[in-house]
């Protein structure tokens, strides 16, 4: 699935993704009844037979300059969600690093359920998608991305 973004000036660009593209298949009925805001939050999800979820940030460049931040979601096993909301709003929360799958499809990859590690660099920002486990997530951090592949017709 392609999802364009429009590059037509070179402040910092947002691909926004709503929620797992696995909560996204969901019906209508289905997302009502098995979704839980987790701990009355918009950013870390509990779904009935689909896991916890966290949002997390991948930030790139294109070949152009232009910085490019895509606001997605991450999968995190139990362990590593309860972990996340037990430092989400202290002053430990800057430490935070846990592994996680990519819970979306990156525009122009794919790559949902792509094993990474999140970190949070900054307080007041989502966790940072860095490399993990898999060689193509990495590829995508280091190298700019083609302005042409990325931008709207």
């Amino acid at each position: 699935m392609r999802h364009p973004v429009d590059l037509s000036s070179t402040s910092r660009h947002t691909v926004h993704f709503t929620a797992p593209d696995a909560v996204s298949e969901l019906s209508e009925q289905d997302r009502q009844s098995r979704v839980e805001h987790a701990w009355n939050r918009d950013d870390l999800l509990l779904v009935d037979g689909l896991g916890c979820f966290v949002r997390c940030l991948v930030e790139a460049t294109c070949t152009e300059g232009h910085p490019v931040v895509l606001n997605l979601w991450a999968a995190l096993d139990e362990v590593d969600a309860q972990r996340a909301v037990e430092l989400w709003w202290g002053p430990e929360y800057s430490s935070l690093a846990m592994p996680g799958r990519l819970a979306n499809d990156l525009p122009l990859w794919g790559l949902r359920d792509a094993r990474v590690r999140l970190a949070v660099r900054d307080e007041q920002s989502y966790p940072f998608v860095e490399p993990g486990l898999d060689s193509r997530v990495a590829e995508i951090l280091r190298q700019p991305l083609p302005h042409s592949d990325l931008a709207t017709d």
